[in-house]
């Protein structure tokens, strides 16, 4: 999944054009590839990639196929990838494990079908959401705004619908290690998204500063509202299997 007409989705399209560009690959698999946004983007940065991308929906094959035949697409459900192992060059997963039931599961598939990278980001909650969350007086303050309602606190300022967990960074680094993949980086973007009507480019540039900042304190970096994993499988121990 993508999205790109927000601040947000611009923060994530920066990370992950960052890997792609630094990621020498014939052969990409984008899961959960929606309308093929992504697929049309890594032809652009190499024309010679042979793209395939994947989706449970069948109304999201048929518009990517319209909107980029020259790839192919696949029926597929994430947990049971219809590849044999290492057959791409990178795998590309974003903003679909926190809707699949067995999120493990599935980050399992994207690593046994990757022949060395995998690039996969997830959602969580933004910096208001969290203040929200534990300050009673920002809670009150976006109450009255209407941000928050008393029957379903912080759905505007959450993930989002259709989520069924938060993966969190600090989740996946651990299941890396669990199917022996080297983390080649691991980033928690902050960003202070919330629903007011700003131009694109002022909340690009308000959550870029935020971001920078609050990655120089001495937190501990889990609580922002894109999680970003680049990770190589383990060639040797591949080889030795």
């Amino acid at each position: 999944m993508y999205c790109t007409g927000d601040a947000l989705g611009s923060q994530r399209l920066n990370c992950i054009l960052k890997a792609l560009r630094h990621i020498n690959a014939s052969h990409l698999l984008d899961v959960g590839c929606a309308e093929g946004f992504y697929l049309r983007l890594f032809r652009s940065l190499n024309p010679r990639c042979f793209g395939v991308g994947i989706d449970i929906s069948l109304s999201y094959i048929i518009k990517a196929k319209k909107k980029a035949p020259e790839e192919e697409y696949v029926l597929a459900d994430i947990e049971y990838l219809p590849f044999r192992d290492s057959f791409f060059d990178v795998v590309l997963c974003s903003e679909v494990l926190e809707h699949v039931f067995a999120p493990k599961t599935a980050f399992s598939e994207l690593v046994r079908v990757s022949k060395r990278f995998a690039i996969i980001t997830t959602p969580s909650h933004t910096l208001p959401y969290y203040l929200a969350e534990r300050l009673s007086f920002v809670r009150q303050l976006a109450l009255r705004k209407g941000f928050l309602s008393c029957n379903d606190a912080f759905k505007t300022l959450g993930p989002g619908g259709g989520h069924i967990s938060l993966i969190e960074v600090t989740q996946m680094e651990s299941w890396a290690l669990e199917v022996r993949c080297r983390v080649v980086e691991a980033r928690v973007l902050y960003t202070v998204g919330a629903p007011v009507k700003l131009p694109r480019s002022l909340w690009s540039l308000i959550n870029t500063l935020v971001d920078g900042f609050v990655n120089l304190l001495p937190l501990e970096k889990r609580k922002g509202a894109i999680h970003f994993v680049l990770i190589e499988k383990n060639l040797d121990s591949e080889r030795n299997e």
